[in-house]
């Protein structure tokens, strides 16, 4: 299923690609907002055993050129762990990123990043629910299509660190994103 979607989706970028117009280049002084969102499977250690769950993410987030096709932004995320184990575990926070977008033609907007993030993490251990502050860091890339001049289709891979407070839980993950982006 996983791979259907996925095919499906490299379609719609390539026909959109095919019949999107002339983007606008990303030029110092552009904003730039938008969402995106993953269901992905990952792998997870958890009391030194690992096993694959679910991990629900999305972010809403607004992004500033600072200098032609270089932008920092800030988004705010959420993820979601359903149980492992006798864990269930949720995440709400920010998270800073900063983008460089190569303007390699047209109909393609390829682009390298980093980002860090500040969560409040909740978890329940068995009966008891406790919430932490918790950090993450990471590296992603993605490319945009544009659906015309200032709308994005945008695809994404995010690896992902994150700084578990429960010493259960070891969580670093690689999603695949994707999103729309719109310019102003």
């Amino acid at each position: 299923m996983k791979k259907l979607l996925t095919l499906l989706a490299a379609f719609f970028m390539l026909q959109t690609a095919a019949m999107a117009e002339d983007a606008n280049f990303f030029q110092k002084g552009d904003l730039e907002a938008g969402f995106s969102g993953s269901y992905n499977r990952i792998s997870v250690d958890v009391n030194d055993d690992s096993e694959d769950i679910d991990f629900f993410y999305a972010d809403l987030g607004l992004s500033y050129f600072i200098i032609d096709n270089l932008s920092v932004g800030i988004n705010t995320v959420w993820f979601y762990l359903p149980e492992i184990h006798d864990i269930e575990a949720y995440a709400l926070g920010f998270e800073g990123n900063v983008r460089y977008h190569f303007q390699v033609n047209k109909h393609f907007v390829p682009y390298i990043g980093a980002h860090a993030a500040y969560y409040y993490a909740n978890a329940d251990i068995g009966n008891n629910s406790e919430s932490e502050d918790m950090t993450a860091y990471g590296l992603h890339g993605g490319f945009k299509v544009p659906i015309n001049e200032n709308v994005y289709f945008d695809t994404q891979l995010k690896w992902t660190d994150y700084d578990m407070p429960w010493d259960e839980i070891d969580l670093s993950s690689v999603q695949v994103l994707l999103g729309l982006k719109i310019k102003f």
